[in-house]
Parts: C-alpha cells; structure tokens; sequence
C-alpha cells in the first residue's frame, strides 16, 4: 500500500514547513504532530497509534491448500511467549471498541 495509508493532504504547519509541497507526506505529518504536542503542551497530548494487517502469507495458501480442518489440527512449532498473546488480546478488545 503506497504510503502505509497515510493521505496526502495539506496541514496548517505546510507554509513555514513545506510551502512547496516537496517533502514527503510522512514528513510533513510528522512535524504536524510535532507542532500539535508544542503547541498545546499540558493540554492535550497527540500520538500516533499505526497497525497493520498483513496480506495473504504462506500460511494462507497452505490452509487453502489442506483444508482448514486439517489446518486447524496442526501441531503448533514452537510455544508463543506470554507477551505475544497479551498483546493479541489488546488488540481483540481495543479495535472493536473503538471501531477500528
């Protein structure tokens, strides 16, 4: 996805930043952010939350591949560590609370 998703758009700080509209819109974004969080320091604090979602991986086709009966059914390689699953469950309550 070109640009990660990001939309070139203008921002109130492109005149002193970028007039000419030449740097790169993640550039331009991110000295947005920065000037919000100087701007309104001790009122409100901005940040950037990105995730992603892969597209169609390896494990993708093989599950189509065997059927996901016999996909589901596999013998997981190795144990994931208990941070990785506390991170799924973020993840699993906090995009649909906040309809993502």
């Amino acid at each position: 996805m070109p640009g990660l998703g990001l939309i070139d758009r203008a921002y109130d700080t492109d005149t002193t930043f970028d007039p000419l509209r030449e740097k790169h819109p993640w550039a331009r974004f991110a000295h947005y952010l920065d000037d919000l969080n100087k701007s309104r320091s001790g009122q409100a604090v901005y940040k950037l939350l990105y995730a992603a979602r892969h597209g169609q991986g390896y494990h993708n086709v093989k599950e189509a591949e065997v059927g996901t009966a016999k996909w589901e059914v596999r013998p997981c390689p190795r144990v994931l560590p208990a941070s990785v699953s506390r991170i799924s469950s973020l993840y699993g309550r906090f995009l649909p609370a906040n309809h993502i």
